[in-house]
């Protein structure tokens, strides 16, 4: 199935524990909305559960203050600001 590019993507962050119980984090999905994500998550890991789920559109209106903080305290800003924030 051929992969149509579409402006209107939203980029969803997963953490899940499969079923054998390994815990895999950064699992990254590109879908419309978070049930068309979390549809695509379930036939790569079925029977996952999932245990965090973040959006990142990539719009920089929708920093994190949060994600901004966490960063700047833990020293984490290795790579140029912006670019860092748009990544998390």
């Amino acid at each position: 199935m051929a992969l149509m590019k579409q402006k209107n993507l939203l980029k969803f962050i997963f953490t899940v524990k499969t079923k054998q119980g390994v815990i895999v984090r950064n699992l990254q999905i590109s879908a419309p909305n978070q049930t068309a994500a979390e549809q695509h998550l379930r036939q790569m890991y079925r029977q996952c559960t999932i245990i965090d789920m973040e959006t990142n559109s990539g719009d920089p209106e929708n920093i994190n203050l949060e994600k901004v903080l966490d960063l700047i305290v833990n020293g984490k800003l290795k790579q140029p600001f912006f670019a860092q924030l748009i990544q998390h």
